[in-house]
Formats: C-alpha cells, structure tokens, sequence
C-alpha cells in the first residue's frame, strides 16, 4: 500500500511520503519527551515571531483524553512538512528544522495518537495526521513513514497539536522556562532589536522547581550540581540536544551574573533605572550567591558557581565590595594562600574565608583584599615575627639569616642590618622595602620569599637554589640602600651594591663549610613532605 493508499483509507486527500522507515526512527533513540519537547519548542518560536515579545506562557492544555500544544502564529504549510525545509530565524530554539518530522516519527511509533490542525488568515485550514504505511520493496513488506493531509471548514489560526497523552502538559512543565512559576526568573536578561524582536535572552532562576536545572533557549537540556537554574543562550548542542558545550554553560553562567551586576551599578550611577523591587530582588541573588558559593568552597563544594571567574571590571569590584562588606563587615577578608591566611590571622581580619576555588580567586580580587588587610594594620607594611612565620619559610629563615652573617661579612654596618631584617607583606610587587625614618629599617615581603621558598620533594636542589637566591639578592640589595642611603640608580648606590656583591663572592669561598651546612638543612627541610 502506498502512502496515498493508506492516507485515501484514513479519509485524507493528499499525502507526503517520506521514504523513512520505521527502523530509522528507532535508531535515533528518541523517546516521548524528546518529541513533544520539539513541538512545544515549535510554538514557542511561532509566538515570538508573530507577537515580537519573548513568550512567557506556557503553549500546553489539556483536552479531554489530549495534551494540546497551541500558538496563534501563522499556520503550518504542506511546505513546512518537508525534509530540509526550514525557515528559522537566528534566535529560534529550534536550529535544525527537522524536529517537528522526527517528533510526530517518534510519537506513532511509540503508539501515541498525533495529530494537527493548523491554518490562518492568508491559508486554507488544514488537518494533518502521520502514520506508517506498509509497503512492499524488493519482495519484503516495509513500514515507511507518511504525512497525511487535507482541508477542514473550520478557521482555524494558527498550529494546534494534538497529543494522545493528557500528562504531557504537566509531567514536562518544569521542563521549559515557561513552565515555571513567574517568580522563579529571579534575574532576566533581554537584548532586542529596534523593532522590539528579542535576539538574546537569559534568565537566573532561584526557585527549588529550576534549581540545578540547565536550560538553554527555555528548554531543559541537563542537570548540573548548582545554587540556581539557569537559562542561557549561545550553548552548542548536538543535534538531538541530548549534548552540550560544558564550557559554554559555564561562560553562560558566568555573562548572566556579570550582567545582572552591571545592572546593579548603572542603578549606582542613575538613581531610577530600574523598579526598586527588581534591585532588591538582585541584591539578594547576589548575596546568595556569594554566601553559598563561599561556604561551599571552603566545604569542598562541587557547584558550578565554584567554578565562576566572571569579569574583574572596576564597575564589578565596586557592587561585589560594598555588598561584601555590608554581608561580613569591613575587616572581613577572602584569603587563597596559606601564607596570607597566617597574615590575616595574625592581624586580627575578622570573618576569614579561606578556600582555593575559580570563585575565591575571583572575590579575593573584586573585595580588595589587599587593602582590606593594609587598612586593619594602618600601613601598607606590617611585620610578622619569626615564629608566626608561615611555614615552611618559618623552618628555614635562621638558616638564611646565617647565610646572610656570613656572605656579608667585613662590610660596615651591614652585619647589624642582617640581625635586624623584619618580615612583612609588603604591597604587591614590593619584595624589599628600606626606611629611614625614625631609624633605618629593612623588611623583606613573606609573600615573594613564600614563592620562592616552598616544598618540592622531586627537585629539592632547585627550590632551594631559588629560596636562597630570592632571600640573599633582596637583602643586598636593601642593605645597599640601607648603608648608602641613597635611592635606586644613584651612584653611591651603585657603588655600595658592587662592594656588597664582591665580599659576598669572597666570604663564600671563605667560609664555604659554614655556608654548606646552612644550604644543607635548607634543602633538607625544603625537601620534606609538608605538613598536613
């Protein structure tokens, strides 16, 4: 029987027959979500379309024993039903125009009845109906699938599909941005063109219904451990959406919050430019977010918002800084190094937040943790006394000062400058710092010593190479300016370093067993394992 046969028998007028089996629809692996996902996706492309606006309802109601799935766009043409036939905007949901054909495959395949009417102003109304027809190729009998069609009285505008499943509409709500409860789009973003026609969009969604849930141009596509849903826009997808760009998620993610803070700074510049409860239902988001993403990093959390490292723009650390404080207070401090977290303990920054995450980094930058920590202290230089050291530069400076007594020897004053040295946390970039003020003061920054001065059980020769090249070339250098007195590039400067370089290479052969001794139990500690 051929497909015109078997559409003639169904009380149909004309047919489209496709040259598809029923086997290929098999293979494709599809099931009843993914077809009525592709209808529902149909609709909500036709009503952007005709009403230039983004479509917040839900195109699904329930008829008798059907799950009806409607817009009120411009009808659907015999044209629409073939294959390679599509005429989809940029923006549309839909990117492969075969949907719909595979959908209705799918759906009498599984024995669910389907069936459309569709029409408008411009076209005659018609009902369409898909099923399989079975003939015989080659001596064996084959089902292929056909499209049946033909003309009805009634006016109908629009597409309306008709779905044998009355659960449909309800078993998949929460399964389109739509679908949702209205408060759940905690955070929308829309860019249009002038015309008013929406080409991007994106939603944050706190809502237990979207959490975890990632969409993408309203439709479910995964679940992802996460604080929030979220609805994003340029995400690649294989061709069944069964498969996406886990790095365009996560770049998705990371635009919508730095949007949604950019919004809340132009309401910082302009007073008025959004409703104050839209700023007040931001401010909260973004408080959320930080306290949940924080705690969870210091817990070892594994939420994609961890993961975030949005923009560093100045508009940025001025909104997530003031927040910031108002949420933990002005000393409060985000720390991702074991030497600066001893440096806040010592210093008394009060909450700590300690955690090593993509979005600690982040927050360590945009809340200025530097000089959160510089005003604590009243000046950018604070020292720290040996035995509060971090380790393992604590293990290893009575070593390096030895070293430095004995490379510096013979020089004038410079033997009291080596007993003298204090560690600070300098400002970065600053690994020594000489004063003359009250008296003359050196102060080597712990941070560029903790570069250089770490733990490494496979190289231990190099690292220690390094610690004691950092601590021996900054302390020159400062006791240059310390026994001259004079600034960088000065001659006396000059001349005072060179001195300094010359008895340093001497004083090594000369006390060259005394030195060895000192390099050999850096290495040693540097070659521990360390501590837990």
């Amino acid at each position: 029987m051929s497909c015109e046969q078997a559409c003639r028998a169904l009380g149909y007028d004309g047919a489209i027959s496709y040259g598809i089996t029923r086997q290929y629809v098999k293979t494709r692996g599809w099931g009843v979500w993914q077809a009525y996902r592709e209808i529902v996706q149909n609709a909500l492309d036709e009503m952007q379309y005709v009403l230039n606006i983004w479509p917040d309802g839900y195109p699904c109601f329930n008829i008798n024993t059907n799950s009806v799935v409607s817009d009120l766009g411009r009808g659907l043409a015999v044209r629409h039903l073939l294959v390679g036939t599509s005429e989809k905007p940029e923006w549309s949901r839909g990117r492969f125009g075969e949907g719909l054909k595979l959908a209705l495959m799918v759906l009498i395949n599984l024995g669910v009845p389907v069936y459309i009417r569709s029409g408008s102003a411009e076209t005659v109304s018609r009902e369409i109906r898909p099923t399989f027809a079975q003939v015989n190729i080659e001596g064996a009998p084959v089902d292929v699938f056909c499209v049946c069609y033909k003309s009805i009285p009634e006016n109908i505008v629009g597409t309306q599909v008709y779905i044998g499943d009355p659960t449909l509409c309800d078993r998949f709500r929460n399964n389109f941005v739509q679908g949702l409860p209205i408060r759940c789009r905690a955070y929308t973003l829309m860019e249009t063109e002038t015309s008013g026609m929406p080409t991007k969009w994106g939603h944050i969604l706190d809502c237990d219904e979207a959490r975890g849930k990632i969409y993408v141009r309203d439709i479910y596509v995964r679940d992802m451990p996460a604080f929030f849903g979220y609805n994003l826009f340029d995400v690649r997808l294989s061709e069944s959406r069964d498969i996406a760009s886990e790095s365009d998620i996560r770049r998705g993610i990371e635009e919508l919050w730095e949007d949604l803070i950019g919004d809340l700074y132009r309401e910082r510049s302009k007073r008025g430019s959004y409703d104050p409860n839209l700023i007040k239902m931001w401010t909260d988001l973004l408080y959320k977010l930080i306290d949940g993403a924080l705690k969870s990093s210091m817990a070892g959390g594994k939420e994609v918002e961890t993961e975030m490292y949005p923009a560093t723009w100045n508009e940025i650390k001025e909104v997530v800084a003031d927040l910031f404080t108002n949420m933990y207070g002005k000393y409060a401090a985000v720390v991702t190094k074991p030497e600066e977290l001893e440096f806040a303990k010592y210093i008394g920054m009060n909450p700590i937040f300690f955690c090593t995450t993509p979005f600690c980094q982040w927050l360590y930058y945009v809340t200025k943790t530097s000089d959160r920590m510089s005003e604590k202290v009243g000046t950018a230089t604070v020292t720290v006394p040996k035995d509060k050291l971090p380790e393992p530069l604590r293990s290893v400076i009575d070593y390096l000062e030895g070293i430095a007594y004995y490379v510096t020897r013979g020089v004038t004053l410079a033997s009291d400058y080596v007993q003298k040295v204090e560690y600070a946390y300098l400002k970065e970039g600053v690994c020594g710092e000489t004063t003359h003020i009250p008296t003359t003061r050196i102060a080597l920054n712990i941070s560029c010593l903790m570069n250089a001065c770490q733990y490494n059980i496979v190289y231990p020769d190099m690292v220690t190479t390094d610690c004691i090249r950092e601590y021996i070339s900054t302390l020159l250098h400062e006791i240059a300016h310390a026994v001259s007195g004079a600034p960088d590039g000065s001659t006396l400067f000059e001349r005072t370093l060179t001195e300094l370089l010359g008895y340093s290479v001497t004083n090594t052969f000369t006390y060259y067993k005394e030195i060895k001794q000192y390099v050999d139990n850096i290495r040693y500690k540097l070659a521990s394992p360390p501590p837990q």
